[in-house]
């Protein structure tokens, strides 16, 4: 079956339309948190304060398995990150074993990523 653009695109469309928190899956995790506006803030900096937040928040909570699983996807995206995302995915795993996202985060970080 040919790729058909047209649905891709409508489909992809739907997807953000619907969206209404940062996806676990690094495959589709956007860099936003809870606050999905930050899709059309074009502030440079949002990454920064992205991680800013997922850093107050795990100090208050080391056991806040989304946060972990956030704060590792934004590693995974930056240079010098790959140990930090581990042991967030790690953490995620140990305390909640199911995940099936940092399970398949952590799998995707070691099947693509150089050290």
């Amino acid at each position: 079956m040919p790729f058909d653009l047209d649905q891709h695109i409508v489909s992809e469309t739907n997807w953000y339309t619907d969206v209404r928190r940062d996806p676990l899956g690094v495959d589709r995790w956007l860099g936003v948190g809870d606050d999905v506006s930050r899709l059309w803030d074009r502030d440079l900096w949002k990454h920064q304060a992205v991680l800013r937040e997922l850093d107050e928040r795990l100090q208050r909570d080391r056991t806040d398995v989304e946060a972990l699983i956030w704060h590792g996807n934004a590693m995974f995206f930056s240079v010098g990150g790959l140990a930090t995302a581990v042991w967030d995915y790690e953490t995620a795993l140990e305390l909640d074993p199911d995940n099936s996202a940092a399970r398949a985060n952590l799998a995707r970080l070691r099947g693509s990523r150089r050290p």
